[in-house]
């Protein structure tokens, strides 16, 4: 494990232990809550300094939940220090009889990690203990302008956070204005053109095996987009890659049998199928049964692939896709049919 690596999780640990027992809370007092308050945000400080150096280090950190365990601990103490902070801060009616300030509802006011481009990181309110109260308050913390006028009117209240929810939907669940946002946002990367032709070899990548993929991927560059033509061009010398290795694979089998030299059909050493003489002796229809029942190929009389593969020359009588041994004569042809296939 990396210095940066064991270094966020002891300050993981280190905000973890600083979580007071509900008995432990109210039994601090205001100095301790300040300086715990203070000291929470120290942690928060050295721990997004070394996430960010660690996830610069090992990109695989941004798939990581140290990040969110950490945020969702350093709400859950901060929202707890600051209620009893609030509890000790506030001042019964004095004895003049003059009554205390006006109540204000209370906003926890929450220090929010830095954000790491791309991703920009909101509060998460994943946490059970958290009261809809408290969800609501955090809530509001985050929104301002337009956002926040929406909720404004609405009191801070346990009921009203499912309201504020459905109220933000309502009022900014414009698919359509997002998509023109997202389209704006696009056309300072490129031309509508340029924006096409990624959109296409996009939806194209998606349809590639895994490791042509990955070679794309590989040789797709990374400071402009690419155009369309690229694209046809890498996967037009893909195939005719993928082409010559598959006719490598199938005439590798037919070239050691006839280094072997052995008659398939008969069994026979010394020659191959098309020099053996007994073979070489019988009906055409009957060379052409023979050379099925072994699998060989009708057009070369090799085995280890089909007529469909086959890149050998045709028939020197008729020039179709079968051996010379197999072609039939017009008498043959009226008499004797060739198996099928």
């Amino acid at each position: 494990m990396s210095f940066l690596k064991r270094k966020s999780v002891a300050l993981l640990r280190q905000l973890n232990l600083n979580q007071p027992s509900v008995e432990e809370l109210h039994a601090i007092d205001h100095a301790e809550l300040t300086v715990r308050l203070e000291q929470l945000d120290r942690i928060q400080d050295q721990f997004e300094s070394t996430q960010s150096q660690l996830e610069e280090e090992d990109p695989n950190e941004l798939d990581a939940n140290n990040h969110d365990e950490f945020a969702a601990t350093f709400i859950r103490n901060k929202a707890a220090f600051t209620r009893e902070l609030n509890k000790v801060d506030y001042q019964p009616m004095s004895s003049t009889g003059n009554p205390p300030p006006q109540e204000q509802p209370s906003v926890v006011i929450v220090k929010q990690p830095r954000s790491r481009l791309p991703e920009l990181q909101l509060p998460q309110f994943g946490d059970s203990e958290l009261l809809n109260l408290e969800k609501f308050q955090h809530l509001r913390s985050c929104l301002k302008g337009a956002a926040l006028e929406t909720i404004q009117s609405l009191e801070i209240r346990d009921e009203n956070y499912i309201t504020a929810l459905n109220l933000l939907v309502e009022r900014f669940d414009n698919r359509h204005l997002i998509f023109q946002a997202l389209r704006q946002g696009l056309q300072s990367l490129g031309t509508t053109e340029q924006i096409a032709d990624c959109l296409l070899q996009h939806i194209t990548a998606q349809k590639l095996d895994a490791t042509t993929h990955t070679l794309w991927e590989e040789r797709v560059s990374t400071n402009r987009l690419p155009p369309w033509t690229d694209t046809v061009t890498f996967l037009h010398k893909r195939c005719q890659a993928m082409e010559n290795v598959a006719h490598a694979m199938v005439t590798k089998t037919p070239s050691t049998q006839t280094a072997q030299k052995i008659c398939a059909v008969y069994n026979k050493h010394d020659y191959v199928v098309y020099s053996c003489p007994v073979f070489a002796s019988i009906s055409p229809n009957e060379c052409w049964k023979k050379a099925r029942n072994v699998k060989l190929c009708i057009n070369c009389l090799k085995p280890g692939h089909q007529v469909q593969q086959c890149k050998s020359s045709a028939c020197r009588r008729c020039s179709l896709m079968h051996h010379t041994l197999l072609h039939f004569n017009q008498m043959d042809q009226t008499n004797l049919r060739p198996p099928e296939g």
